[in-house]
């Protein structure tokens, strides 16, 4: 299933992501602090963490082959450049994989103030473990880059989620007003 997506076409993916990210933004924005949208929230991101553990660990076979790691910075973009181009859309859906996530954490308030460092930090945590599981148990090779670009993927997500709810308010400010 997973081969499926990766094998989309990027620009129809990364639209289907925004518009994703809009619908959620709006309802947000329509039952904000209903007990509704909070038990909503909750159940979708419990439901997409249970996803990207499925993805990147129980989707995956053992192999002696996959167990190695790279603490090197951005070298996806160095191997993409000089090696296979591919590279890239892997570091693209490792940014899309943790863009939901985002967007789901966004919509989580604490003491009426969304703040960004909790779940920026928690992505980068839960990246890592993801990353030193899969080298432990050789599920796959782990990269640095991975962390980056999962965590680039939740700020992406909280910065779509931010920037749509500021239109929306003065979208309804400009409609209001004008009456």
């Amino acid at each position: 299933m997973f081969h499926y997506l990766y094998a989309q076409n990027l620009t129809a993916f990364a639209i289907i992501l925004l518009g994703a990210s809009f619908c959620l933004t709006v309802f947000h924005a329509v039952l904000r602090s209903h007990k509704i949208e909070r038990i909503f929230i909750s159940i979708c991101t419990a439901s997409y963490i249970a996803l990207i553990i499925y993805a990147t660990l129980f989707s995956r076979e053992k192999s002696e082959n996959a167990q190695g790691y790279s603490l090197i910075p951005f070298i996806t973009y160095y191997k993409a450049k000089t090696e296979n181009v591919e590279y890239y859309r892997e570091a693209f859906m490792n940014v899309a994989l943790f863009f939901p996530l985002g967007c789901f954490l966004y919509c989580y308030d604490i003491k009426g103030k969304r703040k960004w460092t909790a779940p920026i930090i928690s992505a980068l945590i839960f990246s890592s473990i993801i990353e030193i599981i899969q080298y432990a148990f050789k599920l796959g090779y782990a990269e640095i880059d991975d962390v980056i670009h999962n965590t680039a993927g939740v700020i992406i997500g909280i910065l779509v989620c931010t920037l749509t709810e500021k239109i929306l308010k003065e979208a309804k400010s400009i409609l209001y007003d004008n009456k």
